[in-house]
C-alpha cells in the first residue's frame, strides 16, 4: 500500500514527457479542505481519455505503457512504479481514497468520458461502478489490455457497461494513440451502439457474417435489437444483396427470432419456404 510520506515528499509529475492538462489533483491529498473543479468544466464538452489505474506514459526495456495525454486515476498516494520518472507523483493524477473505494464523483461528471482505459490492473466492483458513472453512452469506449474472456474483472466491468448500452466488439480497430502499447497482447473494447451499428454494417457489407451474427446476437441479448432493425433498413434502402447471405446465416444459427423481430415479414415467409411474389418496379418484372 503507498504511503502518504512516500507521496508527499515525491518529485513532482514530469510535464515534459506528459501533456500537463487542466485541473489535475496530482499533488493534491484527496479531499480535504480543497475546492474541487469537476471535470469537464463546459458542459459542452467531453473529457477526452482517462485511463484508470493510469501512472502515464512509461517507457521500460520491456515495452510501453500509459498515455502522455490523458487523465490517470490511481490511488491518492500511489507514484510512478517503474521506468524513467519512478517515484515520481503521476502526472494528470485524479484521485481514490483506495483501490476497493474508486469514487471520483467529487472530481468526474457523470456520463462525461468519451475514452477509458485500463492495463491489466484489476477491476474490481468499485472500479467498474465508476467506469460505468464516468462513461459517456452515446459516444464512449471503453478499452481494456491484458484480461481474459472469463475473468471476474470482465463480468464486473460487463455488468457496468451493460447498464449504459456499451457492448463488446471482437474486431474493433484500435485507434493510433493505442498502437504503441507493447506490454500486452491482446484487448477487449466496448462500445456504443453508433459504432456497434457502423461495425454490424461492415461486417454484413463485407461478407463476415460470422461476426455479424454474434453482433445480432448481442444486441438482442441487450434488449437494442432496434439497432439491426436499423441496419436491415439501411441495406434494403441501398439494395445491398449480402442482406441475403445475412438473412440466411441467422436463419441457419439458431437465431430464426431475429427475422421474426427484426427483417420485413417477407423474410420469414422467404425462408419458411411461403408463397412470395417480389416485384422489381425499376425493371417491371414480378416474380414468384
Amino acid at each position: 500500500m503507498p504511503s502518504f510520506g512516500e507521496w508527499k515528499y515525491a518529485a513532482p509529475p514530469n510535464y515534459d514527457r506528459n501533456v500537463n492538462k487542466i485541473y489535475p489533483y496530482s499533488e493534491v491529498p484527496f479531499l480535504g479542505e480543497y475546492n474541487l473543479v469537476k471535470i469537464p468544466v463546459s458542459s459542452y464538452k467531453l473529457v477526452d481519455h482517462i485511463d484508470y489505474w493510469g501512472e502515464g506514459r512509461i517507457v521500460v526495456t520491456a515495452g510501453c505503457s500509459g498515455f502522455t495525454d490523458c487523465y490517470n486515476i490511481n490511488h491518492v498516494h500511489q507514484v510512478v512504479s517503474n521506468g524513467p520518472d519512478a517515484d515520481r507523483k503521476i502526472p494528470n493524477r485524479i484521485p481514490v481514497v483506495s483501490y476497493t473505494n474508486c469514487d471520483t464523483s467529487s472530481y468526474i461528471k457523470n456520463n462525461s468520458v468519451e475514452l477509458i482505459t485500463v492495463m491489466g490492473a484489476p477491476i474490481n466492483t468499485s472500479c467498474a461502478e465508476d467506469i460505468g458513472r464516468i462513461i459517456n453512452n452515446d459516444v464512449g469506449k471503453v478499452v481494456v489490455f491484458g484480461f481474459e474472456e472469463a475473468s471476474a474483472y470482465i463480468k464486473n466491468l460487463e455488468n457496468e457497461l451493460t447498464k449504459k448500452a456499451l457492448l463488446y466488439c471482437e474486431d474493433f480497430s484500435l485507434p493510433s494513440k493505442l498502437l504503441d502499447l507493447t506490454l500486452f497482447d491482446n484487448h477487449r473494447a466496448y462500445l456504443n451502439l453508433t459504432d456497434m451499428s457502423d461495425y454490424l454494417y461492415k461486417n454484413i457489407v463485407d461478407k463476415n457474417y460470422e461476426k455479424a451474427v454474434c453482433k445480432s446476437k448481442l444486441l438482442q441479448d441487450s434488449n437494442n435489437g432496434s439497432i439491426i432493425s436499423d441496419t436491415v433498413g439501411k441495406l434494403l434502402k441501398e439494395g445491398q444483396q449480402n442482406i441475403w447471405s445475412y438473412a440466411y446465416k441467422l436463419w441457419n444459427s439458431n437465431a430464426k427470432s431475429l427475422i421474426t423481430n427484426y427483417f420485413p415479414q417477407q423474410f420469414q415467409a422467404i425462408f419458411n419456404g411461403d408463397y412470395v411474389m417480389i416485384v422489381n418496379k425499376s425493371c417491371n418484372e414480378i416474380r414468384c
